[in-house]
C-alpha cells in the first residue's frame, strides 16, 4: 500500500473557519480525531497537509498522475495501441 495510500489533512484553521459542521461534535471525537490523525502521521504512508479545497485538488491530481503513471508506464502510442488490439 505504501506509494498508493495518501492521507490529506485539511488546515484546522478552515475547519474552524467554516464553522460547527467542519468540527468534531464532542471534546471524545476530538480526542478520536487527533489520535488517528496521530497514528497516520506515525504510519509509513505520506501526509499531506492543505489549506483550500482548490490546494487539495492540486495534490489529489499530482498523487494520482504519480501513481496512475507507476502503473501504466509510456511505453510509445503504437505499442499502446497493438497491447489494446490483442485484447480484443
Amino acid at each position: 500500500m505504501v506509494g498508493r495510500a495518501f492521507f490529506y489533512f485539511r488546515s484546522a484553521s478552515y475547519a474552524k473557519n467554516k464553522g460547527r459542521e467542519y468540527l468534531p461534535s464532542s471534546k471524545e471525537d476530538a480526542q478520536r480525531q487527533k489520535a488517528l490523525k496521530t497514528s497516520i502521521i506515525n504510519s509509513p504512508f505520506p501526509v499531506i497537509k492543505y489549506k483550500t479545497p482548490e490546494s487539495l485538488a492540486k495534490h489529489l491530481e499530482r498523487d494520482l498522475w504519480k501513481v496512475i503513471n507507476v502503473a501504466f508506464p509510456y511505453i510509445g502510442i503504437r505499442c499502446n495501441i497493438l497491447i489494446f488490439m490483442s485484447c480484443l
